[in-house]
C-alpha cells in the first residue's frame, strides 16, 4: 500500500488520489480541477468534483504539486513544484507553463538585493493566448 504523508499523517494513496496525480502529470497547459475531472472520468466515471478538489489540496499539502491561480481566479495545480512560471490568457484564463531560464537569474539577484534566502519562486505574464489574438478584430 503505498502511503503519502501530509502534516504529519499517513494518507493511502487511493485508486482517485493516484489518478488525480497521474492527470496532473500529463504534458501541456497547468490544470484546473474540472480539466482533472474531464481527463480522470474517462475511467472513473463517479468520481466527484468535489473527490478531485480534496485530492488535488492533499497533493499540495504533501508537496507534489503547487497551486497557482489565474487573473480570472481560477485555481491550477502544477506537478512542479520548485520555480512556477505562467503565461495566463486575460479574456479565456487559459494558463500555460512557461519554460526560460531567466527565472534563476531573477531569484539570484532577488537574493542579492533583499537578502532573502529564496525557496521558491512564481512569475506570471498576462496577455492575450493565440485563439483569443485570432479572435481580434483587424484594422
Amino acid at each position: 500500500m503505498k502511503v503519502l504523508q501530509c502534516a504529519g499523517k499517513n494518507y493511502r494513496i487511493t485508486r482517485q488520489r493516484q489518478a488525480v496525480l497521474d492527470a496532473l502529470q500529463k504534458p501541456g497547459s497547468v490544470p484546473d480541477a474540472g480539466w482533472v475531472l474531464e481527463q480522470v472520468r474517462k475511467d472513473m466515471p463517479n468520481i466527484s468534483l468535489g473527490t478531485v478538489h480534496r485530492s488535488m489540496n492533499l497533493l499540495r499539502q504533501a508537496g507534489l504539486v503547487s497551486r497557482t491561480r489565474s487573473a480570472a481566479g481560477i485555481e491550477h495545480a502544477d506537478r512542479r513544484t520548485n520555480v512556477n512560471c505562467y503565461a495566463t490568457c486575460i479574456r479565456c484564463g487559459s494558463n500555460v507553463d512557461v519554460k526560460i531560464d531567466a527565472r534563476d537569474d531573477l531569484a539570484s539577484l532577488t537574493a542579492s538585493a533583499t537578502g532573502f534566502r529564496i525557496t521558491g519562486a512564481r512569475l506570471d505574464f498576462y496577455g492575450l493566448c493565440p485563439n483569443c489574438v485570432k479572435r481580434e478584430p483587424q484594422g
